[in-house]
Formats: structure tokens, C-alpha cells, sequence
């Protein structure tokens, strides 16, 4: 009843490891067209595991991406790639936060990295293109059995193939497939320049990318570090 995936040697490389209580010797694997892998209990009665919720680096239409809480290990979150060719996990996650208004953060092993800004029921503000995406893509926000919001985005164009993945050092890319190249174009990416980093020049400071030296401080506040200028304090 357990999907596994065998090496050379019919070692376990990998296994939905269910225990035997929700195991069946008569369950069935199905590939949705979502691209969900389903494996159903007797004669399809019963979802005893599925791919949707158990993602790796990449967020499909109709997936959910949930609430990022290292106490609990919750599943239901993008996780990075180690390396571009090693798909063991790595450092950065990408889910949602808890608190209202909800908000997305790219963590880097539990320190935020990147934000989205707070969500206003239609779109985060922190990403002024996000208003295009909703009327192409149809982004909603909902909250899970337990209160928590997740959120979904499903394309309104059954011909527009899209997803977002989340890559080895933390950047969240926009993607479609182009029918005419056969390749997948990026439409976006969360980070332009070192600026778009969460806290970048620290907590007073200001970051400009044009700059020959990005961080600067506040008026009133000086550098605590004139070797990295990236934190700073009052004078």
C-alpha cells in the first residue's frame, strides 16, 4: 500500500510512508490532470496520501501552500532544492504566516528572507504586479481545518501552462510554458537585487541597488559595521 521508489541495488530511496493501519494491500496510484499523484485505499473509496500535500520546490495550479511552522513540520509547504542537480531539501521554505492580515515570507532555515507584504483580500502589496496575476490566474486565500491560511492560485486559460518554483538560494520564479521555444520562459522573479532581501541594510537603514554603496543610514543613525555597512544604530 506504500509508494516507494527503488535505487539500482531495490533499496528504498523513497516511500510515502504510511503506516499499516492507513495502508492497503489493494491501493491504487492515480496521476490527476492537475498533476496530483493520488493514491487511494479499496476501489478508490478513500485519499490515504497525495503529492499536493507533500510538495518539494514547486507550487501547481490548484496546490495549496500553506502555514511555515518548524515546531509542528508541517508538510504543506514549498521547500528549496539543496543544489540545482541534488533534490534532498535545503535551506529556504516559502509558506504563509499565522497572523492577520496573512503574508508570505521566503525563510532561510527559519530567518526570513523575502516578503510578499500583507495580503488585502484581492492581492499581497508588496507586489504591485500581483494585480495582473489575480485576473489571469485567480489567487485565493482560504483558511485550512485548523484555522490557518493557505493559499492557491488556479489559471482562468486551461491553455496556459504556469507554476512557481522555489530555487536553491532562495529565489521564487514565475514560470510558463512556451509552445512555440518548447521551453519554460520566466514571466517573474521575487529578487531583482541584493535590495529586494528581507532587512538587507538592517533595521535603519536605507537600500538603493543604483547606489555604488547600497546601505545607508537613516538620518540621526550611523553604521555599526563600516566593513559590510549593513546594520546600523543611532548615533
Amino acid at each position: 500500500g506504500n509508494l516507494q521508489v527503488l535505487d539500482g541495488q531495490n533499496k528504498v530511496f523513497w516511500s510515502s510512508n504510511l503506516s499499516h493501519d492507513n495502508a492497503s494491500n489493494s491501493s491504487v496510484a492515480y496521476l490527476q490532470d492537475t498533476g496530483n499523484l493520488v493514491l487511494y485505499s479499496n476501489k478508490r473509496e478513500g485519499i490515504i496520501w497525495q503529492s499536493f500535500q507533500h510538495p518539494t520546490d514547486t507550487l501547481l495550479p490548484k496546490m495549496r501552500n500553506g502555514v511555515y511552522q518548524d515546531t509542528n513540520k508541517r508538510h504543506e509547504v514549498v521547500r528549496s532544492w539543496k543544489s540545482p542537480s541534488d533534490p534532498s531539501s535545503g535551506r529556504f521554505t516559502i509558506g504563509m504566516t499565522p497572523r492577520r492580515p496573512a503574508e508570505g515570507f521566503v525563510w532561510d532555515n527559519g530567518r526570513p528572507y523575502w516578503r510578499t507584504g500583507p495580503w488585502n483580500g484581492n492581492f499581497f502589496i508588496g507586489l504591485p504586479r500581483m494585480y495582473y496575476w489575480v485576473l489571469i490566474h485567480g489567487f485565493t486565500l482560504q483558511n485550512d481545518h485548523k484555522g490557518l491560511p493557505t493559499l492557491m492560485f488556479s489559471s482562468e486559460d486551461p491553455a496556459v501552462m504556469d507554476h512557481y518554483v522555489l530555487t536553491h538560494d532562495g529565489v521564487v520564479l514565475h514560470k510558463e510554458w512556451n509552445k512555440t521555444n518548447r521551453n519554460w520562459d520566466i514571466l517573474w522573479k521575487s529578487i531583482d537585487s541584493d535590495c529586494d532581501v528581507y532587512g538587507k541594510c538592517g533595521p535603519f537603514g536605507i537600500c538603493n541597488p543604483r547606489e555604488p554603496r547600497m546601505c545607508r543610514c537613516l538620518e540621526g543613525f550611523e553604521p555599526t559595521n563600516y566593513e559590510h555597512d549593513d546594520l546600523v544604530t543611532e548615533k
